[in-house]
């Protein structure tokens, strides 16, 4: 079954923009909104950069390391590298996924892992802060999106 049967894909940039944090430089790679043609479950796959998906208005659903994991409209999940997982896409559905990498702050080494290896997948799951931010997150990535121009994630940062 190819992709584009499943799928629709837009990617919205590449290498973003680049924020210091005190200990860690971001790099987004790009981010793109996936909108979901009809139901499958993805291939199992990793990736060499972090991912975080952000579901709009719909429950996004994985397979993270063998555990099934939902990730509910106001929530993220964050992904790390070299975690094996499997979307399971539901038709009608629409989710934004931003990948990106992180060094740290002092000798630019790559970092690979924010949690524990004891870590469970679905504590990988977080809520975004505040409703109002959540919303006005996705209308930020929703906007980005329909004139494909590159995304702040947050202000101030640079």
């Amino acid at each position: 079954m190819r992709s584009a049967e499943i799928i629709s894909r837009e990617t919205y940039g590449s290498v973003i923009r680049r924020h210091s944090l005190p200990t860690l430089h971001l790099s987004l790679l790009d981010f793109q909104r996936v909108c979901v043609k009809r139901s499958a479950a993805w291939r199992p796959h990793i990736h060499r950069e972090f991912e975080l998906v952000i579901p709009c208005g719909c429950t996004y659903r994985c397979l993270l390391e063998r555990t099934q994991v939902n990730c509910a409209s106001g929530d993220f999940l964050l992904i790390q590298p070299g975690q094996l997982h499997q979307d399971h896409f539901v038709a009608g559905d629409s989710h934004f996924f931003l990948h990106f990498n992180l060094s740290d702050g002092t000798d630019n080494k790559p970092v690979r892992q924010l949690f524990s290896s004891s870590t469970s997948p679905q504590s990988q799951v977080a809520t975004i802060p505040d409703a109002v931010l959540a919303e006005g997150l996705q209308k930020q990535l929703f906007q980005a999106g329909q004139h494909k121009h590159s995304l702040t994630i947050c202000e101030g940062m640079a």
